[in-house]
């Protein structure tokens, strides 16, 4: 890790830029700004360096349902996800619902 001094064209600089192992070091998120998307919308990469913005509610799927929730165990429903079921849950552990809890 190394702060690197760029004098880019015309005498245009950058100043000190953190570079490590070809990464950059934003600092604090406050920092980062990136224009585009809509308000309440994520940033979705495909994998491929490719950023996007998307409406959260249309990378919604329903969460695997187990049959039972065991002593000890914690089933979480995540935000901006569904739990379908069709048959009865047993739980003797802990179900945390922060998304929906939909019987089919």
């Amino acid at each position: 890790m190394a702060l690197k001094y760029f004098n880019v064209k015309q005498g245009l600089t950058t100043g000190s830029v953190l570079i490590s192992d070809g990464n950059v070091t934003l600092g604090a998120v406050g920092n980062l700004h990136i224009s585009g998307g809509t308000d309440g919308y994520l940033l979705k990469t495909d994998g491929n360096s490719t950023l996007s913005w998307v409406d959260p509610a249309s990378t919604q799927s329903p969460a695997p349902m187990p049959y039972i929730v065991f002593t000890g165990d914690t089933l979480t429903i995540p935000e901006f996800y569904q739990g379908l079921y069709s048959m009865p849950i047993t739980v003797d552990g802990t179900i945390v619902i922060n998304g929906y809890l939909v019987e089919v």
